[in-house]
């Protein structure tokens, strides 16, 4: 991280240039409900009027504007961001206005995010696992699928998908109705329960040959 003398461009005027050059305009409302946080706090974070957030609140965000942290760093050190922007507003153009963002991003491990970064936890105490788990097993070992692909079985965009996944905010009512249809069951306790969520999935699952594991991690 770089020292606060270093700084040429603030936090706020990085992500407005990323929005407008390589982004080509992307408003501010897309990018938030991409996030799932108001528009009116990310406009006051390209603004300047908010505090730096967390680390791991500012990867997320970072995420969905096609940054990293270092890479932020590189950019709020840059003397000439404007001309650096559009230079790689070509090369950045058609993954930015992608509206799942594609392919193109390398989604952090939502196993070993969740376990150093993780807020959600399931009320019972009797459950061993949480939907979070469900939703990792099933497309990790079973489904053998990206962030994006996954999101799209479960109608939410890829950023809420990995956060879901990651436990980093709540699975909707609209993912658990997803992940009982991909599971041909109405109840999803004996999951949240199974002291060996792997061999559950696959006793679940035994009678319907194109959702065998495609791997056993």
């Amino acid at each position: 991280m770089q020292e606060p003398q270093d700084i040429v461009n603030s936090l706020g005027k990085v992500l407005t240039l990323i929005r407008l050059i390589p982004g080509d305009g992307v408003p501010v409302f897309f990018v938030a409900s991409n996030l799932d946080i108001p528009e009116w706090y990310l406009q006051a974070l390209e603004d300047d009027k908010l505090p730096r957030p967390s680390r791991s609140r500012l990867a997320l965000i970072l995420l969905t504007y096609g940054l990293t942290l270092d890479l932020l760093d590189e950019y709020q050190m840059d003397p000439d961001l404007t001309t650096t922007l559009f230079k790689e507003g070509l090369r950045k153009n058609k993954e930015l206005r992608n509206t799942d963002l594609g392919e193109e991003i390398d989604w952090p491990d939502t196993t070993a995010f969740s376990q150093s970064y993780g807020i959600v936890s399931m009320t019972d105490k009797a459950d061993r696992n949480s939907y979070a788990d469900i939703l990792r097993v099933l497309r990790k070992d079973f489904d053998g699928a990206s962030i994006p692909a996954a999101s799209q079985r479960y109608g939410v965009a890829p950023i809420i998908y990995w956060q879901i996944e990651a436990a980093r905010i709540p699975t909707s009512t609209k993912v658990i109705a997803e992940l009982n249809a991909r599971l041909h069951t109405d109840n999803l306790t004996p999951f949240l329960m199974a002291p060996d969520l792997y061999q559950a999935i696959s006793q679940q699952l035994a009678d319907y040959q194109e959702n065998l594991p495609v791997s056993r991690a």
